[in-house]
């Protein structure tokens, strides 16, 4: 009361000058209204600093208007925009000054509150109570559960407010207020100093002046004193200690001192009652005009949601109190006890409790221990199938002490609000349909008023076997010899097990890495080796029958290291050999572990799954499966995590989390193996055809990254991705991969992979794992196609990404010791915006073994002259001896060579990788759009499979031959040859034709006899004529040249020397 009290007094001058209507609280004048907006535009609305929902047993205070709710009823919230909801049982304790008119706006035209022990209820949508007394507070309890908009007090002025007023009252001996033979017994009186009047009622006790010294006073006398308008401080001396009385309706004692204190702040001139409750003698009642002192003081220290506290020492009771930094009024030269409302924070001024007011002098409040913040937010659930009634409790634990905790109120909107100390905390929660929750919140010094508390369905146990192992009770049976190793395993010798609790349906995995055999149940056996990690460790599972409780992991092999068993509740799903995303599943996660949970999924090829997209989606997705194909039908499957990315999201392994990802508790960094892989496969025999695999961490900040709390580390520290940030200029770049090839025998047609760095590629060696693209656009600027696996691309675009603020060289390939075979593929540049061109070297040695040979490549002038690159650890392009190019051409069709001579192939050399093309470079698997290539021949011999050349017509002309299998020339819609020379003189356009297609050719050689050249069966033979060639002793560059569709697709090339 005493706080709201001098805010009003405290406001009034400032309010009347300048005539501010405050948003919450409106005060008119001292003599007209106050009133308490909760409806459109409330300022309380949205504010941390109030109470937004308050439920169970709690209370809030809203400038000095009190809120009350118990567990057994009761809701206030602030939740509807125009409207407070206010539930039965609800209570408000209205401060008021005397005698006012209490209005309750309300949205139930006849909304009931019980006043006393009376019921009133609204008429016309408003509530009115009149109140007749003295300074309190009128309580109003919700009888029905409604809305309201507004509370507002009306002062009612007093008639028969006093005009005279005293000073003192004194009726010890030598007064002439005492020894006057006045007794006032069942009846009223007065006691006249000039004009002024002291009213005594004495109809339920007594009041005697009839006495030399001290007035009687018995149980029941009510004594009114006058006091002007402003702060008194009004004392009573009595006869006995701790004498009980009512000074303005707040209760208090003479104590031990023998005088009681009370203090008024009057907004206009009225009667004080003093209610005596014993019998007693009283001495002096003085009635002391006290002088206010604005002190400005700042709060040091953490207070949250409590306050400091200003206690006078006078009166025992609450004065005033401050939240937070600014001008607190104080009575001049009182004393006060400084504290707060929270039991676990102090406050002290100049290092003491106490403070006397004695001037204006700034002050700083030193408050210390930790506060109670109020932590609220709404409650979601992965499917929206969670309501308020299944959550039993909701419980926040502090992650060092479990002895602090805090009880939510959870709300039926699926809100909650819980008071908390700072620190950090799990959540713990009871449900009734096994929901369960593993958020954290870190409690700082303010309120949080957004924290979201993530639900889920239990559905598997995952048990990390190095810690349950070492704790004191382990989940899991371990047989004797099974030993800790490190944080990322367990070792164990054959003949050891582990037995693992199942119940009902379940999928059982198993995952261990370096070495070592085991089973699950006796099936299954799997093998890891040190191409294991524990970042990609090798795998079994087993899928219960529904009846076992236990089953129990066998090692079969001396240094098994195995890390960790997850147990899930499995599903089995029909097979389907096709599958809508988003359709028959809203995520391609979804569709795979569909997939894997296909009971009767034939073996091998025949059990194929093809994952068919009809939109775009933002996910990325763990390909873990083999026959697993993707068919984009033009649509996009993008990612945003880059290697110096934080996000709330990643778990330590670098895939995405959906729980860490509502939980956003902490930042941690996507580097890794994975390099933020989009689509990551480790699934043999994947295929995909006609989708673009996208990491857009360098091409755009997308909404979803925003909302992980994306952080890069950039050179210059940490900063906040957001919206419109240029994430295409070269300070942004890194790692980012579109597309993990961790599997064997992959196949990509007609898709598109997209990124700046490490685009396409496994981090790691892969010496033992096939790859095959057909038709596609792989983008980037550094490494873009990188790390291990064995990879062939045919008719590719490579297409240099660009910077949008420099031209920088790239590189197109970091290979470790594994092979890359590029064929009949162009290089083109996306540029980015930026007039500089931009260009790249062929690749960087990963490992001294790399090897990585382009064939027939387009460069248009983008790749650099010198063409191979060194790595950064001292690894030279010279000393990759298994870099090699072969007939790369310019954009205008003379041939490219680097500067590196070492690395320019042979016509041998070129068909050996033909030979072996299967062999070495595919595992002797053929990719489903595979199409072999024919050798080099430059003998002028006639042979299949080969460019041939014939002078003829004295030798001026040459005539070009090959053979062309029948079916090959029938499916074509155009062939020719290509012809291109290291100076001008047979630079001719590119040639496309199918009219030179013959099954036999006569033609007079350069000594002017006649040869005949005939076709193999089933083959035809193509030719073509370059007129005059004269004596030229330059080199022709020719290749065959098909077009399908439209499409080019490059064949053999060779080089003829003319001399």
């Amino acid at each position: 009361m005493k706080k709201f009290k001098k805010s009003i007094s405290s406001l009034l001058a400032f309010v009347m000058a300048v005539g501010l209507m405050l948003c919450n609280v409106v005060v008119a004048s001292a003599s007209t209204a106050t009133t308490w907006n909760f409806g459109s535009g409330s300022s309380y609305r949205g504010n941390s600093s109030y109470t937004q929902t308050l439920q169970g047993d709690g209370s809030a205070e809203y400038d000095g208007l009190k809120v009350t709710t118990k567990s057994s009823g009761g809701k206030f919230s602030l939740s509807n925009s125009s409207w407070a909801q206010v539930n039965t049982g609800t209570q408000f304790d209205i401060p008021v000054e005397g005698n006012s008119t209490i209005t309750v706006a309300t949205y139930a035209a006849n909304m009931a509150f019980t006043y006393g022990s009376d019921t009133v209820s609204a008429e016309n949508n408003v509530l009115t109570v009149n109140y007749t007394g003295g300074s309190g507070y009128v309580t109003l309890v919700a009888v029905d559960s409604s809305y309201i908009s507004s509370i507002t007090v009306t002062p009612v002025a007093d008639e028969d407010a006093p005009t005279a007023f005293a000073d003192e009252w004194n009726f010890r001996s030598g007064s002439s207020l005492i020894n006057n033979g006045v007794t006032l017994q069942k009846t009223t009186g007065t006691v006249t100093q000039g004009d002024a009047v002291l009213k005594i009622d004495a109809t339920s006790g007594k009041w005697s002046t009839a006495r030399s010294d001290w007035a009687q006073v018995n149980a029941g006398v009510k004594i009114e004193v006058p006091v002007n308008t402003g702060v008194y401080t009004i004392s009573a001396t009595t006869y006995g200690e701790n004498v009980d009385m009512t000074i303005n309706g707040v209760s208090t004692s003479s104590g031990t001192a023998k005088c009681a204190y009370s203090i008024v702040n009057n907004s206009s001139a009225k009667y004080i009652p003093i209610v005596i409750n014993s019998n007693s003698y009283l001495g002096v009642i003085k009635v002391t005009e006290e002088t206010e002192l604005a002190i400005p003081v700042t709060i040091s220290g953490s207070l949250g949601s409590s306050k400091v506290i200003f206690t006078d020492t006078l009166t025992g009771t609450e004065y005033t109190s401050v939240s937070e930094s600014g001008n607190v009024t104080l009575l001049k030269d009182h004393t006060y006890t400084v504290s707060t409302d929270n039991s676990n924070i102090s406050a002290k001024i100049d290092g003491s409790n106490t403070f006397t007011s004695a001037d204006t002098t700034a002050k700083t409040i030193t408050v210390e221990g930790s506060a109670d913040i109020t932590v609220s937010g709404k409650i979601t659930s992965k499917d929206n199938a969670l309501q308020a009634s299944n959550i039993t409790s909701l419980t926040f634990v502090n992650m060092n002490d479990s002895s602090v905790t805090g009880t939510a109120t959870v709300n039926d909107d699926l809100t909650y609000s819980v008071e908390l100390k700072a620190g950090d905390y799990n959540t713990v929660a009871v449900t009734n349909n096994g929901y369960y929750t593993s958020n954290r919140v870190k409690v700082g010094e303010t309120a949080i008023t957004d924290e979201e508390v993530y639900f889920t369905k239990s559905t598997y146990e995952t048990y990390c076997l190095p810690i349950d192992l070492k704790s004191s009770l382990p989940a899991l049976t371990y047989s004797s010899g099974i030993l800790y190793n490190n944080d990322t395993s367990v070792k164990a010798n054959s003949g050891t097990t582990i037995t693992v609790p199942v119940s009902g349906k379940q999928k059982v995995t198993v995952a261990g890495w370096y070495s070592g055999t085991w089973n699950i149940n006796g099936s299954n056996s799997v093998t890891a080796s040190d191409l294991n990690s524990a970042n990609n460790p090798a795998t079994n599972s087993y899928i219960t029958d529904g009846s076992e409780t236990t089953v129990t992991v066998n090692i079969t092999a001396n240094n098994t290291y195995l890390y960790w068993i997850n147990v899930e509740d499995y599903s089995a799903v029909s097979y389907t050999n096709i599958i809508n995303v988003p359709g028959d599943y809203d995520t391609l996660t979804e569709a795979v572990s569909a997939i894997q949970n296909m009971t009767d999924r034939p073996d091998g090829e025949a059990g194929r799954v093809v994952i068919n997209l009809t939109d775009d989606i933002q996910e990325q997705v763990l390909v873990d499966t083999p026959y697993v194909s993707i068919n984009g039908n033009g649509h996009t499957i993008s990612w945003y995590y880059g290697t110096t990315g934080k996000y709330y999201s990643v778990d330590k392994n670098g895939y995405y989390n959906e729980e860490l990802f509502h939980d956003k508790y902490e930042l941690t960094s996507a580097s890794g193996s994975l390099w933020g892989g989009v689509v990551i496969v480790k699934g043999d025999y994947f295929y995909a055809e006609n989708v673009t695999f996208k990491n857009t961490y360098n091409y755009e900040v997308t909404d979803k990254e925003v909302e992980d709390g994306a952080v890069q580390t950039l050179s210059t520290g940490d900063v906040t991705r957001t919206k419109g940030t240029d994430v295409t200029a070269y300070a942004y770049k890194e790692r980012a991969n579109a597309l993990i090839t961790d599997a064997n025998y992959v196949e990509c047609y007609k898709c598109n992979i997209l990124s700046s760095q490490d685009t396409l590629g496994v981090n790691g060696q892969r010496s033992g794992t096939y790859a095959y693209f057909k038709d596609c656009k792989i983008g980037g600027n550094v490494d873009y196609i990188c790390g291990g696996g064995n990879m062939v691309f045919d008719d590719c675009t490579l297409e240099l990404y660009g910077y949008s603020d420099k031209g920088n060289a790239g590189y197109i390939t970091a290979a470790q010791s594994t092979k890359y075979l590029f064929r009949n593929c162009t290089i083109t540049g996306n540029d980015n915006g930026n007039s500089t061109q931009a260009t790249a070297y062929y690749g960087r040695p990963w490992t001294s073994g790399a090897d990585v040979k382009f064939i027939n490549t387009q460069t248009n002038g983008r790749v650099v002259a010198k063409g191979w690159a060194d790595w950064s650890n001292g690894t030279t392009a010279e000393d990759a001896t298994g870099f090699g190019e072969y007939c790369n051409l310019n954009s205008d069709g003379t041939e490219f060579k680097s500067s590196i001579t070492s690395k320019q192939l042979t016509a041998t050399q070129y068909n050996s990788i033909v030979a072996t093309v299967e062999s070495d470079y595919l595992g002797n698997w053929t990719p489903a759009h595979y199409v072999s290539t024919m050798a080099v021949n430059n003998s002028g011999s006639i042979g299949a499979d080969a460019i041939n050349n014939v002078k003829i017509n004295s030798g001026n002309d040459l005539l070009l031959y090959s053979f062309v299998n029948d079916n090959s020339l029938e499916n074509a819609g155009e062939i020719g040859f290509v012809l291109s020379t290291v100076n001008s003189l047979f630079n001719k356009e590119t040639v496309y034709t199918d009219e030179n297609a013959y099954k036999k050719i006569v033609y007079t050689d350069e000594n002017g006899a006649e040869n005949t050249i005939t076709a193999p069966d089933n083959m035809s033979i193509f030719a073509y004529v370059v007129n005059d060639i004269g004596d030229s002793n330059d080199t022709l560059y020719v290749r065959t040249i098909q077009k399908n569709d439209g499409e080019s697709i490059y064949g053999i090339c060779a080089e003829i020397s003319l001399g």
